[in-house]
């Protein structure tokens, strides 16, 4: 049987929680699970003994480069057979309704089809909050909306999960992962979403995303900061020449926060912005605008808290 549809599972450091991820598939003649290991620490990982080698329908690739899980997805890419691309964080699952939502949609015309999602504590499986919420507001809105709805699907969800992708989308345009220490997941999203034709939205939750203390996605480095003001500037940019109706100011307002924090970060990302066009009077005037936006978005919360304390 044909494959239609190739799993991409990025791995690094959490072999246990990996496992739990891919017994969440099912396991079918037209699935294929691509496994990246993002260069391991022998500390971590029983590479003699490393989960799902040589088992039928997973591919297991050992990547050594150490280049992130944007690089990782882009290997795995690089080696899907299917027709459609998924892709799962090795500390997420899938939930039940994934095999019917697999035999749904094998021969669907659209490009992408999006997902509702739902989230809980990797440890307590408490409900817990990631922008899966924002997501499956989006996909609500398609009822009521759909014009934004699917904008905001299109080019505004940057997550890799709770979506197919069709792989003749993404190599058509060469779409990939950007290689970056975080937010690597932004540009192949939005790229997509733009090119895309045609895309679907399904009221399933098929998915669900995780929160650990340790994760990448908490942990706010410097590399993070310079990595946000990079990839949406890039993107703001991006939106601004295709003439894409979304206004992206996350970049500057990091950008800002860095100003304030660290020079150093600061000093990167502005000498980014500028070499990919921004103008140095534009971002003085981006950084005084947001400054200000900031200070007062610090007042009225810390209002807001002082307000409840003495209501409650």
């Amino acid at each position: 049987m044909d494959i239609s549809y190739s799993i991409i599972i990025p791995h690094k450091n959490i072999p246990d929680l990996l496992v739990r991820c891919v017994r969440s598939i099912p396991r079918r003649p037209d699935v294929e699970i691509v496994i990246v290991d993002d260069n391991s620490s022998p500390d971590k990982v029983d590479f003699s003994h490393f989960p799902f080698v040589g088992e039928e329908g997973v591919q297991v690739i050992l990547d050594k480069t150490g280049l992130g899980a944007g690089h990782a997805r882009n290997v795995g890419i690089s080696h899907a057979h299917g027709r459609w691309l998924l892709f799962a964080d090795a500390d997420d699952f899938f939930n039940y309704c994934f095999d019917e939502a697999l035999t749904r949609y094998q021969e669907a015309a659209a490009d992408i089809i999006y997902f509702r999602g739902n989230c809980v504590d990797s440890d307590t499986y408490e409900c817990g909050h990631r922008p899966n919420k924002v997501l499956n507001r989006w996909i609500a809105l398609m009822d009521r909306d759909p014009a934004r709805a699917e904008l905001m699907l299109r080019c505004n969800f940057g997550e890799p999960w709770c979506k197919m992708v069709k792989a003749e989308l993404v190599r058509s345009h060469n779409i990939c992962f950007d290689e970056l220490p975080a937010r690597n997941d932004t540009h192949f999203s939005y790229l997509a979403g733009y090119y895309a034709r045609t895309i679907a939205t399904d009221p399933h939750a098929i998915y669900c995303v995780t929160v650990r203390s340790a994760s990448i996605s908490r942990c706010k480095t410097e590399l993070f900061k310079l990595s946000t003001i990079k990839v949406f500037g890039t993107s703001a940019r991006f939106f601004r020449e295709h003439k894409v109706p979304i206004s992206e100011r996350r970049h500057l307002e990091q950008l800002t926060r860095s100003f304030w924090q660290n020079k150093d970060t600061y000093r990167q990302g502005r000498d980014y912005l500028l070499s990919i066009g921004y103008s140095r009077s534009s971002l003085r005037l981006a950084l005084c605008y947001m400054s200000a936006y900031i200070v007062l978005w610090q007042v009225a919360f810390e209002l807001g808290t002082r307000l409840r304390k003495l209501v409650g």
